[in-house]
């Protein structure tokens, strides 16, 4: 269930970032398979009408799901448990713009998930990018 990278012009770091691919596997599995893996991504692991397929992967300590995992414990909230709840929200919520121009959100009961929009040649990828609570964030933040 993995396979390689095939990003035109990402940059070393990204790929690194990035890590190995699992496939075959979305929504809430794909979430679980990078909880148990603690590395890699999963292309198109949700997919909406509006803005086509999500990847997610798990990262750093800067971004990606174990970011997210970080800032929730640092709340002394459960990480996993928290992160279970985004397929919801990205299935389920309603699009907003956000203030940076390459990236959309979508929030569903108090939660707001950030997508954001990368474009490698002619193809765009759309990145999951941030998860929060509208209460953990002020009016206008991206």
């Amino acid at each position: 269930m993995e396979s390689q990278i095939e990003i035109k012009n990402a940059t070393r770091a990204f790929i690194e970032l990035m890590g190995r691919e699992f496939t075959d596997i979305k929504g809430r599995v794909a979430i679980d398979k990078l909880l148990e893996e603690k590395q890699g991504h999963v292309k198109d692991a949700f997919y909406r009408e509006d803005i086509g397929g999500i990847d997610i992967y798990w990262g750093d300590e800067r971004s990606g799901l174990c970011h997210i995992l970080m800032e929730r414990d640092k709340r002394k909230t459960s990480g996993k448990k928290f992160v279970r709840r985004l397929p919801d929200v990205i299935e389920r919520g309603d699009t907003f713009p956000n203030v940076d121009f390459n990236r959309l959100n979508i929030s569903y009961r108090g939660k707001v998930a950030i997508i954001s929009f990368e474009l490698y040649e002619t193809e765009t990828t759309a990145l999951l990018t941030a998860f929060y609570t509208k209460k953990d964030r002020s009016p206008g933040e991206g």
